[in-house]
């Protein structure tokens, strides 16, 4: 059992990726609905229609959804910032 000490997220990752030994790939970053767990599937801008704002249908051309919950991803500026902000946690490194 693993308890997490740390009120911080970015403790929170340190500690349960050395203690559990994981080694976070950066392909798999954002590969799995944030609700469900799920693995996300590439569906087309046409399945996507109707279902995310008009402007990101205009600007996005590759669309996740989730085959449990239907949630529909895509890359946008906030994915940027998260990748940057997970990649700054793991490379920190582990105490």
């Amino acid at each position: 059992m693993l308890v997490v000490e740390s009120d911080k997220l970015a403790g929170q990752i340190r500690q349960v990726v050395s203690t559990l030994g994981l080694k976070p790939e950066e392909s798999r970053f954002f590969t799995r609905c944030s609700f469900c767990n799920k693995l996300l599937i590439e569906i087309s801008p046409e399945v996507a229609k109707g279902r995310v704002p008009d402007f990101v249908l205009e600007t996005i051309h590759n669309f996740y959804e989730c085959p449990d919950c239907h949630r529909i991803y895509w890359k946008g500026t906030h994915s940027d910032m998260f990748r940057s902000q997970l990649e700054a946690i793991l490379n920190q490194g582990f105490s």
